[in-house]
């Protein structure tokens, strides 16, 4: 997911998935786990998108929490293909595991999806206590196959051919992840895709189909024309008043480490939108507002834009604040937690 082109917002086209950043994984032989269908993973990465189309005015930021200086993420040790780690001891998964995955407009609260192929109970435990055992991860939550075709039937709701042949089990159960920063996707794409099949794509531990950047899913949904150019998208509410962008804007553009601030009208947000053949109406009332697109000289400086408009991280029991007018705040992952060009 680090360089196809996204999905229009309301019209996902299913993006590349995303894979570590990092160094690659081994080759293993044929005889490795096994590989779902096309059609399956097209769902899967619908799935991943439900949320992008769901998540305009809420006030969310996807930034990381480390100290502003940063630093290299150290590698975990990885496991082999259906291999376990070190099984985490029963308070270690409860301070972790947050259960079910809450209502609303989660999955801008989240750094990775780890979604599942069908399984036994016996095996969705061991991936549990994998999970746990982590130590880049800070909390997960379970979404049933139920719970994930609830969600899909809303996404495309006006959009009936996505709906068509889609059941409730064709569609993925999944563990929704937040990191302690999203530069650590990397070890846990490790952990659970550690090797390659012979098809040359990931082939991940038995039980789990497929481990998903959302932070790359959310930029490419929603980045726009600004896709390649930008290191950082700041979205405004649609309430925000004309004194209130103008504060905003100012505060950018004053940042030592902002390059550039490109922005983008309501009006020309909607006339874009329809352009690139959006028709559902609720859609184009949520993603049509004013927004700046922000280029910085230093990436890995987005912290400091961070903290000019918000504070605190979303988890599954955190919530960031923002200054008013400021609806949602999200990076370039490609720039800023990999450090790759834009």
């Amino acid at each position: 997911m680090n360089d196809a082109p996204g999905a229009e917002p309301g019209q996902p086209q299913a993006p590349a998935v995303g894979t570590a950043p990092a160094s690659s994984p081994q080759p293993v032989p044929a005889s490795g786990p096994r590989r779902s269908s096309r059609r399956r993973r097209l769902l899967v990465t619908s799935v991943a998108l439900v949320g992008v189309s769901l998540v305009a005015g809420a006030g969310v930021l996807l930034v990381s929490g480390l100290p502003r200086s940063g630093g290299r993420v150290t590698p975990t040790t990885t496991a082999s293909a259906g291999g376990t780690t070190s099984p985490a001891g029963a308070a270690e998964v409860d301070r972790k595991d947050v259960g079910l995955v809450p209502a609303g407009d989660y999955t801008v609260r989240i750094d990775a999806s780890v979604f599942l192929l069908p399984i036994d109970l016996a095996r969705q435990q061991a991936i549990r206590r994998r999970l746990a055992a982590l130590p880049a991860v800070q909390q997960f939550a379970y979404e049933s196959q139920s719970e994930a075709f609830r969600r899909y039937r809303v996404m495309f709701r006006n959009q009936p051919r996505r709906l068509r042949g889609v059941s409730l089990g064709t569609l993925p159960a999944s563990f929704r992840v937040v990191l302690h920063d999203p530069r650590q996707f990397s070890e846990l794409f490790r952990a659970f895709c550690p090797q390659l099949g012979p098809d040359g794509k990931p082939a991940c531990v038995r039980g789990v189909e497929v481990v998903v950047d959302q932070h790359q899913v959310t930029w490419e949904g929603l980045a726009g024309p600004w896709l390649h150019a930008t290191d950082a998208a700041v979205f405004l509410t649609s309430s925000v008043d004309p004194d209130q962008r103008e504060v905003i804007g100012r505060d950018l553009e004053a940042l030592a480490v902002v390059e550039q601030v490109d922005f983008e009208s309501r009006a020309a947000a909607l006339r874009r939108l329809q352009q690139q053949g959006v028709k559902d109406p609720l859609v184009l009332h949520d993603y049509a507002v004013d927004s700046f697109r922000v280029r910085l000289s230093e990436p890995k400086q987005f912290p400091e834009l961070y903290g000019r408009l918000c504070s605190g991280r979303w988890s599954f029991s955190t919530q960031p604040v923002c200054k008013p007018g400021v609806g949602l705040v999200i990076a370039n992952p490609r720039s800023v937690y990999y450090g790759l060009e834009r």
